[in-house]
């Protein structure tokens, strides 16, 4: 009886093995599909470049609060130095720009993120968990 389970079991294996390697199912196209881990490899590459722009967007913000906590604490913050100085007035032009830009960058990173193929399911099931999560 175990001897025969055995034999079934192997074929069983060694038929999914050849699916894999005839790039067949999931597991297969996974492993045999060069467009696809081309799109993982840019799916991969966005996500790090969302992480840059959020980290650079954090590290904007940082020295803004930091320009802005002098203000409150009555030593010289930035709201005085902007009414007097016009670079510096640039500088804070210039850094709210790219916390834009960043954030602009973060969001279209997401949205193609939300379409890759890997990815997509979990984004649908947000949506979903959202609108049942929604008073009827």
């Amino acid at each position: 009886m175990s001897t025969d389970n055995a034999r079934e079991l192997t074929a069983s294996v060694r038929g999914i093995v050849e699916d894999v390697r005839a790039g067949k199912g999931p597991v297969g196209t996974l492993l045999r599909d060069s467009s696809l881990s081309k799109d993982i490899g840019s799916t991969v590459r966005r996500v790090e470049s969302a992480a840059a722009h959020a980290e650079r967007l954090a590290s904007e913000w940082d020295s803004l609060s930091r320009l802005l906590k002098g203000d409150y604490t009555g030593q010289r913050g930035v709201l005085q130095s902007a009414l007097r100085d016009s670079a510096l007035a640039g500088h804070v032009s210039r850094s709210l720009r790219n916390v834009e830009a960043g954030t602009r960058n973060f969001n279209e990173n997401m949205e193609a993120l939300k379409h890759n193929f890997l990815l997509r399911g979990y984004f649908r099931r947000k949506v979903s968990q959202r609108a049942d999560s929604l008073p009827r």
